[in-house]
C-alpha cells in the first residue's frame, strides 16, 4: 500500500507542477539603443539593378545629420540592355557593333524618416545622374563584308530621380 501511495503522490506532484508559477515579475522591456562603439557614418554600396542600364557604379553615402545624408557615385557604362524600350535603338548584339566604355556619375540627397545617427530605415532620395554611352556601327556592303566605314552613336543622358526605399 505504501508503494501505491507514493506513485499517486508523485503523479499528483507532476500534474500540479504544470500550474505552479516560479516568478510573477513582469519582464523588463529592453529599449533599443544604437551601438556606441561603432557608429556607421559612411557606407560604400553597389546597386545590381543598374546593370540593366549598363551602369556599373560604386556609391558612397555620408551622414550629414540624424535625418539627412548625401550620396555620390561614379562608375563605367557599357551596353544598355534597356535601350530600345522607349526610343529607337539599332540591334546592339551584332558582330559589327563595337561597344565602348563610357562613364557615369550621380549625386543625391537622402532624408530618413527616423531620427537615428546611422543611415537606417525608410528614406526619400532626390538625385541627378549623368551617363555616356558610345557605340561604333561598322558598315556591311551588299556582299556582306565589312567596308571599314563606321557610324558612331554617342548618347549623353542627364536624368533626375526621386526614389523611396528602406535601408538596413
Amino acid at each position: 500500500m505504501k508503494i501505491t501511495l507514493h506513485k499517486y503522490t508523485f503523479l499528483l506532484a507532476l500534474l500540479c507542477a504544470q500550474y505552479a508559477f516560479g516568478q510573477n515579475e513582469a519582464e523588463e522591456e529592453y529599449e533599443f539603443e544604437q551601438d556606441t562603439l561603432i557608429l556607421i557614418q559612411n557606407a560604400i554600396k553597389f546597386d545590381p539593378v543598374q546593370i540593366l542600364y549598363g551602369d556599373f557604379r560604386i556609391y558612397y553615402e555620408r551622414v550629414i545629420s540624424n535625418q539627412f545624408s548625401f550620396q555620390i557615385a561614379a562608375g563605367i557604362t557599357r551596353r544598355n540592355y534597356t535601350a530600345g524600350w522607349f526610343d529607337y535603338e539599332l540591334d546592339n548584339f551584332g558582330e559589327n557593333i563595337d561597344i565602348q566604355t563610357g562613364y557615369s556619375i550621380s549625386f543625391s540627397v537622402r532624408r530618413y524618416f527616423e531620427d537615428l545617427e546611422e543611415p537606417d530605415g525608410l528614406y526619400l532620395d532626390l538625385g541627378i545622374n549623368y551617363r555616356t554611352y558610345s557605340k561604333g556601327f561598322a558598315v556591311f556592303d551588299s556582299t556582306g563584308t565589312l567596308t571599314g566605314d563606321v557610324f558612331e552613336d554617342n548618347r549623353n543622358i542627364l536624368s533626375a530621380s526621386s526614389k523611396s526605399g528602406f535601408q538596413l
